[in-house]
């Protein structure tokens, strides 16, 4: 058996799909029009996003709130258990969680190794036509690594959202409304501006935390293992670097009177350009204030910059930016770099003690 029709474990990577099923995907994406294949794979990302961070089923329930759709109440036979759980908000919790961590975890492995095929498997032979990083490639020891924390974080995270979206399920408190002309048009749309630049603030700032020395070593450097990130690289952090990030993104819903359909639009378009911003792939968004993919894979290569994920205004405003004209390492902290001149005779000198 060759080296491409081997599995290796359980973990798909570029190499564990049998070629025989390559063959026939191949064919089948052959004959699917170019731009239904682009929607495809934006639905596919979007969701797959949303399964990273255990989200999947709070992003179901709101919309369904949101649609007017009346969620199904399940029966149990146990009067006891339900009726305490029920008066704090979180009747049928387990069902909440066990269906959120499997159709998470369907989610992760079945459109997680759709998107790697497309682009790892489909198109591994010509990486200089789309990859942003083309002669370098994650090891299987790396790609195994990245899949086997993500799935950590996102059934960890899972289990903690399905709790969460049982309790909005129940009727629990938020500050969310479902009438979007409950406060105004003009009251929608600044509210979303602000939750995008609310969101965006808070993963600028704390990602930049995570950049200082102390942080950095203890959670925040096992992330930046993988130098050529791919789309499972997303999620594949320290479990405390994990949940901090979750934290501020659904703070919104008990601290920000905002639509439910504005929150689920916000949500999904971070996640989408959570998971494309760490595919590798060098893409352009038609969204003007979107960052490329470059901008955060040059993060990932350079270390200590451009901390932003989907504006610049704050690397701008904070001058992180990277530039071509400064010097960057791992162990280069503060977000600017060094004059290229003072690295080059730095080590010059290094070079020179040594021998």
């Amino acid at each position: 058996m060759s080296s491409k029709m081997r599995v290796f474990g359980w973990i798909p990577s570029s190499e564990m799909v049998s070629q025989a099923f390559v063959d026939k995907f191949s064919i089948f994406w052959r004959y699917m029009p170019g731009t239904v294949g682009i929607v495809v794979a934006g639905i596919i990302t979007m969701i797959l996003g949303s399964a990273l961070r255990g989200e999947w089923t709070l992003v179901l329930v709101l919309a369904c709130k949101q649609l007017g759709i009346k969620l199904p109440a399940s029966q149990s036979v146990d009067d006891d258990v339900p009726g305490l759980m029920e008066s704090i908000g979180l009747k049928d919790v387990h069902w909440h969680i066990l269906t959120n961590v499997l159709s998470s975890t369907v989610i992760y492995f079945t459109l997680g190794g759709f998107l790697q095929w497309y682009f790892y498997i489909r198109q591994r032979g010509r990486p200089e036509d789309w990859k942003c990083q083309p002669k370098r490639f994650l090891s299987r020891e790396e790609e195994i690594h990245e899949i086997t924390l993500g799935t950590i974080n996102m059934m960890s995270g899972a289990a903690v959202f399905g709790v969460i979206s049982c309790y909005i399920a129940n009727g629990g408190f938020t500050t969310l409304y479902y009438d979007p002309l409950e406060r105004g048009w003009l009251y929608l749309f600044l509210s979303t501006i602000l939750l995008f630049l609310f969101e965006d603030a808070c993963a600028y700032y704390y990602h930049r935390m995570l950049h200082w020395p102390f942080f950095y070593k203890r959670f925040h450097k096992i992330h930046h293992r993988y130098k050529a990130p791919t789309a499972f690289s997303a999620t594949a952090m320290h479990p405390v670097e994990f949940f901090g990030f979750q934290v501020f993104i659904i703070a919104p819903v008990f601290i920000m009177p905002i639509n439910a359909g504005v929150y689920v639009g916000i949500l999904m378009y971070l996640y989408y350009f959570g998971m494309v911003d760490h595919s590798g792939i060098n893409m352009y968004s038609i969204v003007p204030w979107q960052p490329p993919v470059m901008f955060h894979d040059d993060h990932h290569k350079y270390f200590h910059c451009n901390f932003g994920f989907n504006s610049l205004i704050f690397d701008q405003f904070h001058g992180t930016l990277r530039r071509t004209d400064r010097f960057y390492s791992e162990d280069t902290f503060g977000g600017k770099g060094k004059p290229l001149n003072k690295a080059q005779k730095a080590q010059k000198e290094l070079l020179e003690t040594t021998d």
